[in-house]
């Protein structure tokens, strides 16, 4: 049998990690005038903090591509936490 890719492996992690993060601030999220509503955008608010942080810093204020570059980065964070802890599993139990 043939196995998947490491690094194809913790792409798919990663990107079905982000979809799912979106999904749920887009069902239950709530946003008031000073900040994240309930916990869940709380909690994504967090964790696209460092896409935020890299979106401000590489694009000109209020510019459209905001968001996209904050969810790249943020799944492509998701991705190389997957790919650490699968090498780490697959070393561990081969």
């Amino acid at each position: 049998m043939k196995t998947i890719r490491t690094s194809w492996l913790a792409l798919a992690a990663g990107a079905t990690a982000e979809a799912a993060l979106c999904g749920l601030v887009a069902m239950f999220g709530r946003f008031g005038p000073c900040g994240p509503g309930n916990a869940i955008a709380g909690i994504t608010f967090l964790t696209h903090l460092p896409g935020f942080l890299v979106a401000e810093s590489v694009l000109p204020q209020a510019s459209w591509l905001q968001l996209p570059v904050t969810v790249v980065v943020t799944a492509a964070l998701f991705s190389v936490t997957a790919f650490v802890v699968i090498s780490a599993v697959r070393r561990f139990n081969a």
